[in-house]
């Protein structure tokens, strides 16, 4: 299940059942928690739901784009310090 072919593309492969459950993903954990913030319990889910992705679909393109997603999620939460005037070690 490694290459991501034609035959499993359309809305009942592989490919596409992906990037739904993706979306869903990036959807809920893009801005935070429900309250906006990036607590630990946050990231214990960003995790625990990522792996579960993983996990789920073996092909490189998905492990390629939730280690994006991933690191877009540290992108926006250091940034998210910086702006607040947080330094690394500091709540």
């Amino acid at each position: 299940m490694g290459i991501v072919i034609p035959e499993n593309m359309g809305k009942d492969g592989q490919f596409w059942q992906f990037n739904a459950e993706f979306w869903g993903l990036q959807k809920k954990y893009i801005n935070g928690d429900e309250n906006g913030e990036r607590t630990d319990a946050y990231w214990e889910e960003v995790i625990n739901a990522t792996s579960e992705l993983a996990k789920k679909f073996k092909f490189r393109y998905a492990k390629n784009m939730i280690i994006a997603f991933l690191n877009e999620l540290e992108a926006r939460d250091k940034d998210e310090k910086i702006a607040a005037g947080q330094t690394q070690g500091q709540a």
